[in-house]
């Protein structure tokens, strides 16, 4: 879901050739998508800035909610 990824970690995996990522949303809604990670630290609006991110990339991002 891309909690785990950085700008760093992008400009690397574009640099290796990485052509396609795709990224599963459990939800836009800030509450509904800590409840359904799990997690009262999940932090959507990094997530949406690191999509943002990829999607200024040559990487081509698959978005996916699943709620």
């Amino acid at each position: 879901n891309g909690t785990l990824l950085t700008k760093q970690m992008i400009d690397d995996l574009e640099k290796a050739g990485l052509t396609r990522i795709n990224i599963s949303l459990h939800s836009l809604n800030l509450e509904n998508s800590k409840n359904l990670f799990g997690m009262q630290n999940y932090n959507i609006e990094k997530i949406l800035e690191t999509l943002r991110y990829i999607s200024e990339s040559k990487i081509n991002l698959i978005e996916k909610c699943i709620s």
